[in-house]
């Protein structure tokens, strides 16, 4: 009986060895989970990031390409303006001869 009783005994203790080993196990995977569930989330923010970044310079290359379409009009348009006042410096010339 004792021996039937020190083999049951031995028989709980590895048992509750074995609960405390998964448990253990259990807390290690949610724990895994947590971390995995950290890093998803930190790449889809990196991923909007990254979106948000490449979106600028597609609007910064926009804006570039405006501002040489302006500085191109502006330049036409000096241009324009200088032949004008030159023409006129002419007539005034002529006017005062």
């Amino acid at each position: 009986m004792n021996q039937s009783h020190a083999a049951a005994q031995q028989t709980v203790d590895r048992a509750q060895a074995v609960y405390h080993t998964f448990s253990g196990i259990m807390t290690s995977v949610s724990s895994i989970e947590d971390m995995n569930m950290q890093i998803a989330t930190a790449a889809e923010k990196q991923q909007s990031s990254v979106e948000d970044i490449d979106r600028n310079f597609d609007e910064v290359g926009e804006s570039a390409m405006q501002f040489e379409q302006i500085s191109h009009t502006t330049r036409d348009g000096s241009q324009k303006l200088e032949a004008s006042a030159q023409e006129m410096s002419e007539l005034v010339a002529k006017l005062i001869r």
